[in-house]
């Protein structure tokens, strides 16, 4: 006899492609940014709070969302609205003209707040609609004992600000039924008791924290405050529109990030965050592009600590090292790259340019319909580490060698818009410091002390898809 049955889903899902999926925090908060930009946001800010209990705020002045977007887009996971190519009307577009390239492809990265912190609320407003609020405690999708539908996430409707801090404990209060049940259906109250009861067993006998402890003793009053809310345009009446997520029980890169000493080798962790921010966050949006060539320049991303209320940017809206810095490198290679990986550019050597350069590849590639690539762009430079062999001044070649491992590395530029992880020092991609540790003199270029990269964009290169968990 043949029988039918469908797939059931764990809550353990969620956190699976949220937090378990994306690299690190650096990755999750960059993930985070293209959303906002798919959004039309002009500005989006993270802002980490000190405090007994730190607080983070990632915040835009996006188009915002409705209470129906918050239920069939945000609350609805690998959603088709990434997928079908639809363009936001005008009216949504933050005042924007033209059309922008789509960043997001699988509807999964706004999951990736689970990788900020525990505790999440989010707050959002479309022009002329209320506001919409939903709390979610990323820590209940842990239990693998939980079914996905058995989970109800509290959302209100708020006519003004005022209204929502006092819906907030009403909020919290619906979400502790994802605990001890709320007495409207027995079957799925006896469903929770037992997967809460099964899931703390586990952890005690792994000598584990209790996560439906940690969860009870969350005081939701003790967490958000005014000036967390204060980071947020549309709370200051700035914009009418954006999205906003406060964010408690942030991890511990987040927290790394308010500590204003250089650090030492005992904190060795707490550098390490400090390094990833910087090397993963900086150059977000492409700095490498000439005033004549097509660019982003209506899309401002900036990471603000706050200790007390002093802020301290960590990342400005303003670009440390842009294309007039870029240029200043001794060694250039600039050009176009075509679909059979003929480069066509200009190469800078010792400070000397070569125009009309044209290199063949080495080999015919071979590719199927879907690993076919398209046309892309490189611009990539570097200078000579050692000082007696460069070409610049004193001055230049110090500010190279200073501030190489804030913004050094080749990246991936899609669309204008940084693809995570190329650039950074773990990742190598290139095996340019694989071919210089076996021969340094043959092979001068070091992945640190280069800048720039490769860019392609989605419309010619629609087969170079991000994997799910973003590591490349």
């Amino acid at each position: 006899m043949v029988i039918s049955a469908a797939f059931q889903t764990r809550a353990r899902t969620i956190d699976h492609l949220g937090r378990e999926q994306i690299a690190d925090c650096p990755t999750a908060i960059s993930e985070l940014w293209k959303n906002a930009y798919d959004a039309y946001a002009r500005n989006v800010s993270l802002n980490i709070f000190d405090g007994d209990t730190p607080v983070a705020t990632l915040v835009d002045d996006g188009h915002g969302m409705s209470l129906d977007d918050i239920i069939n887009k945000w609350l609805t996971v690998g959603t088709e609205s990434k997928a079908i190519k639809k363009d936001i009307p005008y009216e949504d577009r933050n005042g924007i003209d033209h059309i922008r390239a789509k960043q997001g492809q699988k509807g999964i990265g706004r999951l990736s707040c689970a990788a900020l912190g525990s505790l999440m609320l989010l707050v959002s407003k479309k022009k002329d609609s209320p506001l919409v609020a939903c709390l979610l405690d990323w820590r209940i999708f842990e239990n693998p004992y939980l079914m996905l539908n058995d989970i109800k996430i509290p959302i209100m409707e708020c006519s003004d600000k005022n209204e929502l801090i006092t819906v907030i404990p009403e909020m919290f209060d619906a979400l502790m039924g994802n605990l001890w049940g709320d007495g409207d259906d027995i079957l799925r109250d006896n469903r929770i008791e037992q997967a809460w009861e099964n899931y703390s067993e586990l952890e005690k006998n792994e000598n584990n924290d209790i996560t439906k402890e940690a969860i009870e003793n969350t005081v939701i009053n003790a967490f958000f405050e005014e000036r967390h809310f204060q980071s947020w345009p549309v709370w200051n009446n700035k914009t009418t529109h954006g999205t906003a997520m406060f964010i408690a029980g942030i991890h511990d890169d987040l927290i790394a990030q308010l500590s204003t000493d250089a650090g030492s080798e005992a904190q060795g962790a707490e550098v390490r965050a400090k390094e990833r921010f910087l090397q993963t966050l900086n150059s977000f949006v492409n700095p490498f592009k000439r005033e004549e060539e097509e660019q982003i320049t209506d899309f401002k991303t900036s990471v603000i600590a706050w200790n007390g209320n002093l802020q301290r940017f960590i990342i400005d809206e303003v670009r440390n090292f842009d294309i007039s810095n870029f240029d200043q490198l001794e060694h250039i290679v600039e050009g176009n790259i075509d679909e059979n990986g003929l480069f066509s550019g200009r190469v800078k050597a010792f400070g000397e340019w070569f125009d009309n350069i044209t290199v063949k590849p080495k080999t015919v590639y071979k590719t199927r319909k879907d690993t076919r690539f398209g046309p892309f762009f490189l611009r990539l430079g570097t200078f000579e580490v050692i000082r007696k062999n460069s070409t610049l001044s004193d001055e230049q070649h110090a500010t190279f060698d200073r501030i190489r491992d804030q913004f050094g590395g080749v990246m991936v530029f899609r669309d204008d818009l940084r693809v995570m992880p190329y650039g950074r020092e773990d990742n190598d991609f290139f095996e340019i410091e694989k071919r210089r540790s076996k021969n340094a003199g043959l092979y001068m270029f070091s992945n640190r002390a280069c800048f720039g990269g490769v860019y392609i964009t989605k419309e010619h290169n629609p087969n170079l898809r991000d994997k799910a968990g973003r590591e490349g």
